[in-house]
């Protein structure tokens, strides 16, 4: 399995557009690792995970590739993980040159709501519309998928996913706090090839409705002890934000010792 991390960034990006604090400062000065666009990650070539503004500044400049993609996952409805505006882009003639296979879409209940009222029904537009709620089960192409719960917004159903190809499980689990009990009980023992966590609020302790890097280190050791990490678990930090007050190359220093990978847009990894 492989896993692009096509954008990397929280709602504002970095550097954001009105801002001129250390990191965004930062960003604009040095570029490369450190510019990030909204999140948004894609499993091998044909699943992918959330569709936020930025999609179409990935399927330009990075590895998306829309018409291989089969099937799309929402984690929850915020503006930044979901755009309801350019999924019209595969129902107009003149924005294609040839029909398309119908993409399947799974989200909350506020996603999809989001969908029908930007689209209306399903009659015209070359997509499946699923509802999803915590800890069901469903078929993703080749990919059995479930959903857990996130520690996010409460008013809606946020979620996290477990991808399992029949070979490697990955949990992608961005916008969220500390997994719930109930979370931690329904994966006790589940053993994961790669582990992606939020670390939207950097130097800053969360838990609540993001993590910080302690919160981050502290949900690896959690996960340790409740049997999810093997000797070869990837285990990533994404979602960052610059009020977190920490450059790409700071969170390489400070997750090193701790065997966590920052990531970057356009980071691929193989496992």
């Amino acid at each position: 399995m492989k896993i692009t991390y096509l954008g990397t960034a929280a709602f504002e990006g970095t550097p954001a557009m009105y801002c001129n604090c250390k990191v965004c400062a930062y960003a604009r000065e040095k570029g490369g690792r450190n510019i990030r666009t909204r999140t948004q990650a894609l499993i091998d070539e044909s699943l992918l995970i959330d569709y936020p503004p930025d999609t179409y500044v990935h399927a330009a400049y990075g590895a998306l590739d829309m018409r291989k993609v089969e099937n799309i996952i929402i984690t929850h409805s915020h503006s930044d993980h979901f755009y309801p505006g350019d999924i019209s882009h595969n129902r107009f003639p003149a924005a294609i040159s040839e029909k398309y296979n119908i993409i399947n879409l799974f989200g909350n209940e506020r996603t999809i709501e989001k969908v029908r009222a930007f689209h209306g029904d399903e009659k015209g537009i070359n997509f499946k519309y699923t509802v999803i709620h915590p800890f069901d089960t469903f078929s993703a192409g080749r990919y059995t998928v479930t959903a857990i719960e996130a520690v996010h917004d409460r008013n809606e159903e946020c979620l996290l996913y477990i991808v399992f190809d029949g070979e490697k499980r990955l949990l992608y689990g961005n916008d969220t706090g500390f997994l719930t009990e109930k979370d931690m009980e329904f994966i006790k023992d589940m053993k994961f090839d790669l582990i992606s966590l939020d670390c939207t609020q950097g130097i800053h302790r969360d838990g609540n409705n993001h993590m910080g890097y302690e919160d981050v280190i502290e949900m690896f050791g959690r996960f340790q002890k409740n049997g999810n990490l093997t000797d070869k678990t990837v285990k990533v930090a994404q979602h960052f934000s610059h009020y977190g007050e920490l450059s790409y190359d700071k969170y390489c220093e400070i997750f090193k010792d701790y065997g966590i990978i920052p990531t970057y847009d356009g980071m691929e990894i193989d496992f």
